[in-house]
């Protein structure tokens, strides 16, 4: 259940906010996979091209108009999938 997730850090690097969370899972892939971990430990491994394939997917299914919004500045963000 991740329903109570709290991320701490995002390949290896800790999370201080939401945005930073964004930029880095968006950094350059030149890693095939994102390494998310939790306060308590546990980890998620995604892999960027099965990610960035089942996007639309499920934007599409849950009728999710975009990926993102992070407020007034969110035009300053790459929209694309990581």
């Amino acid at each position: 259940d991740f329903s109570s997730w709290t991320v701490s850090a995002v390949n290896g690097v800790r999370v201080k906010n939401l945005r930073q969370f964004v930029e880095l899972i968006e950094a350059p892939a030149d890693r095939p996979f994102v390494t998310i971990e939790s306060e308590s430990g546990q980890v998620i491994i995604l892999d960027r091209q099965n990610v960035a394939a089942a996007k639309d997917d499920i934007l599409r299914t849950y009728r999710i108009g975009r990926d993102r919004y992070l407020g007034e500045t969110n035009e300053n963000l790459d929209t694309r999938s990581f």
